[in-house]
């Protein structure tokens, strides 16, 4: 299966979705929304995300600040019990988008080779705002396919002024 995830997503933007929301129990303003099959959108305040769930487990694509992906982690134990989440794609290494990395401790951190080395630029700058944001072990130059269940996300870095590491997710 292709699923395409939305290349829109790397700048944080989404399109509103038809389907009825699942709020997120808590303090947090945190949306679930199917998009299609096993795709879904998370809204946390005025960032989104999405999240892809297959038989052999679980993929988040940027997951937001610290305090949103422990309330999507506490969420997708929930709601996909036994399911465990695989792989944190990165689209870029700015904080706002990965600093909620690390709470999926388990998974495999996938970025664009750039990342580490932008990151270390942006912590000279901000340290404080850094602070949580993981450096990646696994990492591709042009492009990457990721296999899980029967479904591929593919991985393509881009040519962008927002973020030299910028990748989309296909």
């Amino acid at each position: 299966t292709f699923i395409g995830l939305s290349a829109v997503l790397a700048l944080g933007a989404a399109a509103q979705s038809l389907h009825a929301q699942e709020s997120t129990p808590g303090a947090r303003n945190q949306e679930i929304t199917p998009l299609r099959g096993n795709l879904y959108q998370v809204r946390d305040g005025r960032e989104h995300t999405v999240f892809l769930v297959t038989r052999d487990g679980i993929v988040v694509v940027d997951p937001l600040s610290r305090p949103a992906a422990m309330a999507l982690k506490e969420e997708l134990e929930t709601r996909f019990p036994g399911v465990p989440v695989r792989y944190v794609v990165l689209t870029h290494h700015h904080a706002d988008r990965t600093a909620g990395a690390g709470v999926f401790d388990a998974a495999q951190r996938v970025a664009n080779r750039a990342f580490n080395e932008q990151l270390a630029r942006s912590r000279r700058a901000n340290e404080a705002e850094y602070r949580f944001v993981r450096e990646v072990r696994d990492s591709f130059d042009t492009r990457r396919t990721i296999r899980i269940g029967d479904t591929s996300v593919q991985l393509v870095h881009v040519r962008s002024t927002h973020a030299t590491d910028m990748i989309v997710v296909y």
